[in-house]
């Protein structure tokens, strides 16, 4: 013998849907969707937008993944010089510790010679950057202090597995002499 359970009417409220809410369900704020990406589709979409700001750029280029040597979108400019777009894309906001880290990969690489220093390098983060981050960032001086403070931690030994770089007086005058920090 089957049983019948009779089923109440569900609650109606107030809300007003759209055909577009039943058939693509509700609307994503455009912030709330950027956390539902891989961070290879992050790069995918950093490129797009650094190749749609290309009237400023001659040729824009994707090096992401490993190998990539702490550049993940290049921009170049008319004059051959480039600026350097890093992705990070975490369940978090960027550190300082993780930016430092992307920092002592372009003076160790610029330093030995794989490419040169660019003219400006922009970290591009779903999650946005610290506070502390950001106040380093908005103080060059402080940012290269930093870095120099948390090299053996953040840098020596996690820049590439091949060896540990040492921030000797030679490294060190070259980032004193190259790198100005304004850059970041």
């Amino acid at each position: 013998m089957t049983i019948e359970i009779d089923i109440q009417s569900p609650v109606i409220t107030d809300d007003v849907h759209t055909v577009l809410d039943v058939s693509q369900g509700a609307p994503i704020p455009k912030l709330k969707r950027l956390e539902i990406f891989d961070e290879d589709t992050w790069e995918d979409i950093t490129l797009e937008l650094v190749h749609y700001w290309k009237t400023q750029y001659q040729k824009v280029v994707r090096c992401g993944g490993g190998g990539d040597l702490g550049r993940d979108v290049i921009a170049y400019t008319p004059n051959a010089a480039w600026e350097n777009f890093q992705c990070k894309y975490y369940a978090k906001s960027l550190t300082l510790d993780e930016a430092i880290r992307e920092v002592g990969k372009l003076i160790y690489y610029s330093y030995t010679g794989k490419y040169s220093v660019p003219i400006k390098y922009y970290f591009v983060s779903a999650k946005g950057v610290t506070t502390q981050l950001l106040n380093h960032l908005m103080d060059s001086e402080k940012l290269k202090d930093e870095l120099i403070k948390r090299w053996d931690k953040q840098c020596r030994t996690k820049i590439t597995a091949k060896h540990k770089i040492e921030l000797d007086t030679d490294l060190l005058s070259y980032i004193d002499s190259s790198i100005d920090f304004k850059i970041f």
